[in-house]
């Protein structure tokens, strides 16, 4: 099946191939529901644990289902190994049916409808068709879906990311204009467009650049963020073009006017949130791309004056008079700043391209410690990620996740390891003797009430293993607290 296919491969040219493969050879509108499958955007209602587990119930033995539970530890895992399967269907059952039938149930009608697919489909499509269901999604990097469709009709990737985020599965309208039947769909009213891709600063390159040519802001933690009004309808986006409207309420009240503006979202001390505003792609009904940045900023700034508390606050600038003076504010960088963000000034804003010297984030050094490893999870077949923990109340606790893939070369010793110290498995996640360091970088500590620890390790990622190191030379919960924003 494609999307174990795609949990096992970690090389992204590895998965770009099986995408295009799988778009040529799937007819419609199969292939358009697998895309939306991929990136959780089927039409479906989902159901919670508990329904699912009461579904199961009404197929199979009580005791054989906890016992399955008890050992697998996933609900939906377990549902779709043990659902008897019914073997007198007599054909398979398309992508298609199987959604079209899902979507026109509703939400009352869901559980019926699930379990007669459930009664025919084999355990690798009860394990998809599940994981839909619960509103599990079955595959993170939706940008390689996007650049697979864009190689598949041969346009150009910005104008496919808008017409992706514009339709609708099983996109009908969209491969209608990759076969060349249909002109590009029309955008909708406060539609997603794709921000600036800006790359991370190369230092070594600093004494050709002229610090007179850019202005810089704090780069922060919150969320990268496109807001989109017009006609009436504001809706804001994440970078990748999840439409986050429903999260962050607050930070679309006071919406009067049509604007497109890249911003992150921040969190107000006494509660709620508000977009800080960095740039703008449009405003009111003039496109401001082309203008160089001084002057879409001058524009910006007056247009925010006209509308105060609605549209949220312009991002300020940093003072500075050379190179050294950045470096000094990344030494004792603002609370929640993880970098600064340098715009060239006569530079213009091209969306979703890499803006080279346009704009750079220049991060401040991250951070490292070394942690124990305490679970790795699997996805599909493939281990792909590890819970790392750090010692705290006379315990091991959870502080985070990093992807296993960022490895590198220590990968396949890494899996090696696992296996050989694994002391149980629950459904798709593996304990491990906690007896293996590895070093950790990462770009803040923040509170989590989800985790037992207090905290987590925001931006976490695998950058070695201390193969040798005493588990004792782990940090300490203690360490972690210290650098807690106040």
């Amino acid at each position: 099946m494609l999307w174990e296919s795609l949990a096992c491969r970690t090389n992204p040219d590895d998965r770009l191939r099986l995408l295009l493969d799988y778009l040529r050879r799937v007819p419609d509108p199969d292939r358009g529901f697998a895309m939306a499958a991929l990136a959780a955007r089927l039409p479906i209602a989902r159901l919670s644990a508990a329904r699912l587990k009461a579904l199961a119930a009404e197929r199979v033995d009580a005791q054989l289902l906890a016992a399955s539970l008890g050992f697998v530890g996933d609900g939906p895992e377990t549902a779709a190994l043990v659902w008897p399967q019914d073997l007198t269907a007599n054909r398979p059952a398309s992508l298609a049916e199987v959604v079209d039938s899902l979507a026109q149930a509703g939400k009352a009608a869901m559980p019926g409808v699930l379990a007669g697919w459930l009664d025919r489909l084999a355990t690798p499509e009860r394990r998809v068709l599940l994981r839909l269901a619960s509103g599990a999604r079955l595959f993170a990097d939706t940008r390689a879906i996007r650049r697979a469709l864009a190689l598949l009709g041969g346009v150009d990737q910005v104008e496919l990311d808008v017409a992706w985020h514009d339709d609708r599965p099983p996109y009908a309208a969209l491969f209608a204009w990759l076969a060349g039947r249909a002109a590009r769909p029309a955008p909708r009213p406060g539609g997603y467009r794709p921000l600036m891709q800006p790359p991370l600063l190369d230092e070594a390159a600093l004494p050709g650049r002229d610090p007179a040519d850019y202005l810089a802001c704090w780069q922060g933690q919150g969320q990268r963020a496109l807001l989109a009004a017009e006609a009436g309808i504001a809706r804001l986006y994440s970078a990748d073009g999840e439409d986050l409207s429903a999260e962050f309420r607050g930070a679309l009240t006071g919406r009067v006017g049509d604007a497109a503006l890249d911003g992150e979202v921040v969190s107000l001390p006494r509660g709620g949130t508000v977009l800080r505003v960095l740039d703008a792609l449009r405003l009111d009904d003039q496109d401001v791309c082309a203008l160089p940045f001084v002057e879409r900023r001058t524009r910006l700034a007056a247009w925010l004056a006209k509308r105060p508390g609605g549209w949220g606050t312009l991002a300020p600038t940093l003072a500075f008079a050379d190179w050294a003076d950045l470096r000094r504010l990344l030494a004792a960088p603002a609370e929640g700043a993880q970098g600064i963000v340098l715009i060239r000034r006569d530079g213009r804003y091209r969306p979703g391209e890499v803006q080279d010297d346009a704009c750079l984030v220049w991060r401040r050094p991250a951070p490292r410690l070394g942690a124990v490893v305490l679970y790795a999870h699997r996805l599909g077949t493939a281990l792909a990620e590890l819970t790392i923990g750090a010692y705290g109340e006379g315990a091991l606790l959870p502080v985070g996740r990093v992807a296993l893939a960022d490895a590198g070369a220590e990968r396949q010793r890494l899996v090696a390891w696992i296996r050989d110290h694994a002391i149980g498995w629950f459904g798709p996640t593996c304990q491990v003797a906690p007896t293996l360091v590895v070093e950790i970088a990462y770009e803040t500590v923040s509170r989590s009430a989800r985790h037992k620890a207090g905290l987590t390790l925001t931006g976490a990622r695998l950058v070695g293993v201390r193969w040798q190191a005493p588990v004792a030379t782990a940090v300490q919960l203690a360490e972690l607290a210290r650098v807690l924003p106040r």
